[in-house]
């Protein structure tokens, strides 16, 4: 029983500051509480010492390091599906309702510097992450082509940007693509077009 609620607490110390500091959109701060309470993890077990001799005090100290990094490790078990199931959601939420970019930017800041923090490389959820920012460079492409094209017209304009699209595919036309197409029709990219599509082109440098 002792065992467990030392667990517990353990947990708690962790996952309990990092969680806040989420909520609240401070992710360094998350990051360092997850680093601080591992740290305090160990200073709970401290009172397990029963020799104060410099190798009772060793011994026991690695025996205490070593049930923290367990501590750590079930953290990582429990989180990676969690962090999975954060990153797919954000994958499909604007096709579902969604959050403003700037939140979802924020939000996918904190999961990366959880990711971070915890050292999870989870090929599950390095899998999840580029296609995340797959699916993200090409939304950003389909904005630029909306605030491109406005008024509904420039058919053929419109069929060749979107020809070029291709959510499964990394293969992302360059800058210098995009500006040819749109002067072979005589479009000029206005201010509003012009945010998306360097948006675009920082979201295409992701995936290499």
């Amino acid at each position: 029983m002792f065992i467990f609620l030392r667990h517990t607490l353990s947990l708690i110390c962790i996952m309990g500051p990092s969680i806040y500091f989420g909520y609240i959109g401070k992710p360094t701060e998350m990051g360092l509480a997850i680093a601080a309470g591992a740290i305090t993890v160990i200073f709970i077990n401290l009172n397990k010492f029963q020799s104060f001799s410099a190798a009772g005090v060793q011994a026991e100290l690695k025996k205490t390091v070593e049930e923290a990094y367990a501590t750590i490790e079930q953290i990582k078990e429990i989180a990676t599906p969690f962090i999975w199931t954060s990153i797919t959601n954000l994958t499909y939420n604007n096709r579902w309702g969604g959050m403003p970019p700037k939140e979802e930017r924020k939000y996918t800041t904190q999961i990366d510097t959880l990711i971070n923090s915890l050292e999870i490389y989870d090929p599950e959820i390095l899998k999840a992450l580029h296609k995340y920012n797959r699916f993200r460079t090409w939304d950003y492409y389909t904005y630029f082509i909306t605030n491109l094209i406005k008024d509904g017209r420039n058919d053929e304009l419109r069929n060749e940007l979107e020809s070029l699209r291709d959510f499964e595919s990394t293969k992302f036309p360059t800058k210098e693509k995009i500006i040819s197409i749109c002067n072979k029709y005589n479009m000029n990219i206005d201010e509003d077009a012009n945010v998306f599509l360097n948006e675009y082109i920082m979201s295409s440098k992701k995936n290499d």
